[in-house]
């Protein structure tokens, strides 16, 4: 009976392995060409199941920002992403926005004007939290869009 129980302890951990090795070499990343869009589906987080970030200019004074996170577990998540500008080669943060969800996913949709003749990019973060505490992290950097 012991060898048995010894046995399955042995080969459930064997299988633990195998599962954690393989996750983390399978990373899938797809990069729109027409926009800056990332969709990024690691399957090495254990708790982020997706994060997905946007940034366009659908015209010369508006930016379009959205970010989704989604977890597959969490008590909450979070996302912040800065609206960043190119002055004298500084990105300096020109806008903000944070949303927290009581749920496994959550979202930011938002536009704001900007003023053409510089560069900008959006930098976001997402995080997943079992009660007060982060338990996942990941961010995003976008390409620089000039306008």
């Amino acid at each position: 009976m012991i060898k048995l129980k010894n046995k399955m302890i042995i080969s459930v951990s064997v299988l633990s392995i195998i599962y954690f090795i393989v996750s983390i070499f399978f990373v899938g990343i797809i990069t729109s060409e027409n926009h800056d869009v990332d969709f990024h589906n690691h399957v090495e987080y254990i708790f982020i199941n997706s994060f997905i970030n946007y940034f366009n200019v659908p015209n010369q004074e508006v930016v379009q920002v959205s970010s989704v996170l989604n977890a597959r577990e969490g008590d909450q998540t979070k996302i912040v992403v800065y609206l960043q500008k190119n002055i004298d080669g500084e990105w300096i943060n020109v806008k903000s926005w944070t949303e927290l969800s009581t749920s496994t996913k959550c979202r930011i949709e938002e536009t704001y004007t900007v003023a053409s003749g510089w560069s900008y990019r959006t930098k976001s973060y997402g995080f997943v939290y079992m009660g007060d505490n982060i338990v996942e992290s990941t961010s995003y950097l976008s390409n620089t869009l000039d306008y």
